[in-house]
């Protein structure tokens, strides 16, 4: 009697354990796949490319010292051509690396006079000789950026940081909210995406434009 108690109590644990794990794992899939408000994810300062009333927003934490952001910048260019007046893609910074914070206010002044753009193409196209982790020489980017126009003299790093700097902290605690540990990170209308690369965006994409 008392081994038939015990194997029908074991049984019943074993229930109420499995159902709760599985309401668990449901919950926690529910969360991950919860749109995040824009309010948290876009900012005033945030620099954009694409029209303000497109109907899919992508949301990109990076960091220009970034080698897998350099990696999926092109990428994400590609696509913004493919979806060219439904996307729009609004930049937030996550500075993780050494040289991170001086060159996220370095871009920033970059977007202060027109050139965002180009500036970000020259620095990721340079990344891996300025930003050689072993050999880091930041001291070559006012000469990157002033080959597309941004005069040398707007980029002290001590007049940068004090003039931008506050900007890119926004971006970072924002990001330390998000749960955000690594980059680069995408959003698609809110979404987080759980993997990165030309189809998993590509497919965020697609879906978000078959919900509206």
């Amino acid at each position: 009697m008392n081994n038939k108690k015990f194997l029908i109590i074991s049984v019943l644990v074993a229930i109420v354990g499995f159902t709760a794990l599985s309401f668990y794992n449901s919950n926690s899939k529910s969360n991950r796949n919860e749109a995040v408000d824009s309010d948290v994810l876009i900012k005033p300062h945030s620099p954009s490319k694409g029209i303000a009333t497109a109907p899919v927003t992508i949301v990109e934490f990076l960091d220009p010292e970034c080698e897998s952001c350099r990696a999926m910048h092109p990428i994400v260019q590609n696509l913004l051509k493919e979806y060219e007046g439904k996307v729009r893609l609004v930049i937030r910074y996550m500075p993780f690396h050494r040289n991170s914070m001086f060159v996220s206010t370095a871009l920033e002044e970059a977007k202060e006079q027109g050139k965002f753009e180009e500036a970000l193409n020259i620095l990721f196209e340079n990344q891996p000789i300025w930003g050689d982790h072993h050999n880091p020489r930041p001291e070559l980017i006012p000469g990157y950026l002033e080959a597309v126009g941004i005069p040398k003299q707007t980029l002290d790093p001590g007049a940068l940081l004090s003039k931008h700097q506050s900007k890119i902290e926004i971006d970072r605690k924002d990001g330390e909210l998000l749960g955000i540990s690594s980059t680069p990170t995408f959003f698609v209308n809110g979404v987080k995406l759980e993997t990165i690369g030309y189809e998993p965006i590509k497919q965020a994409i697609e879906k978000a434009l078959k919900e509206l």
